[in-house]
């Protein structure tokens, strides 16, 4: 009976700190003096809902504030307080809120009253530093898994009630010398059957990014930090897309490590970049790709190889009747992601991701039998596959994060559209590139 009134009252206790609200205290508010606006950006502990100027007032000098608003350059966690003349850091100023805002977790909007805090004072090249920071943020292209500089990962995979070994290797070269164009080999192979996507790419691609933004990032690299600045950076939020990439690539399809089907095959395609969203204070962040269109064409280099039916596979061997490659693709994905490398707690970066693609074979092609264990029929149509991961960040350095992954695939990629269905877990790193 005891220990059932005891956990009630923990319970009781719990429920009441849970349901308090904390409410927003200043933590730093810095002064600096542009050539047009002098201005103070004062941080909140936590988001705000609005802030009125006349509840703000400056001690230590005889400015006045013009303007006090939320910054959108940031985070409405943010306000920068416009004033008319100087402050001198001699006079120990402070800015004063009397009242601000806020919305709760019921969605109930409250006061708070954080009081006073001391200003302290930065240059105006870091001001610039923090400006062409955010433009860089926004006008960056997100990358998907196959895209990132390097991505490693090796695991193991659970599939028709057995587990084996496996790895995923991606790499793309950085620069070629020629703006857009880059090199790419990717491999995912596994010693399951059931798990192993018998994938190998290499290859060399042209990339156009056409940036939805670019007009008033023009603009906003020309302008100072301050309401103006805000306005421009509101608006190129406010586009739900952010860039579209035009993509020319030729490359080699085989099989991996045995070969027994080889594709020489050129790609073309266009796919829309949504804009990079932030919540949690910007410790969160949701992105996502739309691939509507893209056609994959080529040759098979077995082309007029024999048929294999031995029970063993010989290099080179596949169905006699498969030349010439034509497919029609389409894909999309998203990511929600969540990093804070300051926390305590050893996961430092927490990523969900779910990806899809589907390709219409207008030709017949080699197809891996999982009965014979060999490449030996054909088919064509639609083909699809999808995958779904959860990866977890333990650390970074200069080279890339590490951690742990667990992702589960469903479906069939060229060049033998073996299918797969099988969880993987192992350990990955990658690049610092997003």
């Amino acid at each position: 009976m005891k220990i059932q009134q005891f956990t009630f009252i923990a319970v009781l206790c719990s429920g009441a700190l849970l349901g308090q609200e904390t409410p927003p205290r200043v933590v730093s508010a810095e002064y600096t003096h542009t050539q047009r606006t002098p201005f103070i950006r004062v941080v909140f502990s936590r988001a705000l809902a609005s802030v009125d100027k006349d509840k703000v007032t400056l001690t230590g000098g005889t400015d006045r504030v013009v303007e006090a608003e939320l910054d959108t350059t940031a985070a409405p966690e943010v306000v920068v307080v416009s004033i008319n003349g100087t402050l001198t850091e001699a006079s120990k100023p402070e800015v004063c809120f009397s009242e601000v805002k806020y919305i709760d977790r019921n969605k109930k909007e409250l006061v708070a009253k954080p009081g006073c805090t001391t200003v302290t004072f930065i240059g105006i090249e870091e001001v610039r530093k923090k400006r062409d920071g955010v433009l860089k943020e926004i006008s960056n292209t997100t990358k998907t898994q196959n895209e990132k500089n390097l991505f490693a990962s090796g695991f193991v995979t659970a599939a028709s009630g057995s587990s084996t070994g496996g790895a995923d290797i991606v790499l793309n070269s950085i620069d070629l010398g020629v703006p857009g164009m880059n090199n790419f080999l990717i491999i995912r192979k596994a010693t399951q059957e059931g798990g192993d996507h018998k994938v190998f790419e290499g290859g060399l691609r042209y990339r156009h990014i056409h940036s939805f933004n670019r007009a008033l990032l023009q603009d906003a690299a020309k302008t100072e930090a301050g309401p103006t600045l805000n306005s421009l950076i509101s608006q190129m939020q406010s586009k739900p897309l952010s860039a579209l990439i035009w993509d020319v690539a030729a490359k080699l399809e085989g099989q991996a490590t045995s070969f027994d089907v080889a594709n020489f095959v050129g790609e073309t395609g266009a796919s829309l970049r949504f804009r990079t969203g932030a919540f949690a204070n910007r410790k969160g962040w949701w992105r996502g790709f739309v691939t509507p269109f893209a056609f994959e064409g080529g040759q098979n280099l077995n082309a007029g190889a024999t048929a294999n039916t031995t029970p063993a596979p010989q290099p080179g061997a596949g169905p006699a009747n498969v030349d010439w490659i034509a497919r029609y693709k389409a894909g999309a994905g998203t990511t929600l992601l969540y990093e804070n490398w300051d926390s305590r707690l050893p996961v430092r970066r927490f990523d969900l991701e779910v990806q899809g693609v589907f390709r219409n074979m207008f030709l017949e092609e080699a197809f891996y039998n999982k009965t014979t264990k060999l490449v030996d029929r054909t088919g064509k149509g639609i083909r699809g596959y999808g995958q779904a991961e959860i990866r977890l960040y333990v650390g970074k350095s200069e080279a890339g994060r590490y951690g742990v992954r667990l992702s589960w695939h469903r479906g069939s990629l060229p060049p033998v559209f073996a299918r797969v269905q099988s969880f993987q877990f192992g350990f990955l790193f990658e690049s610092n590139d997003n």
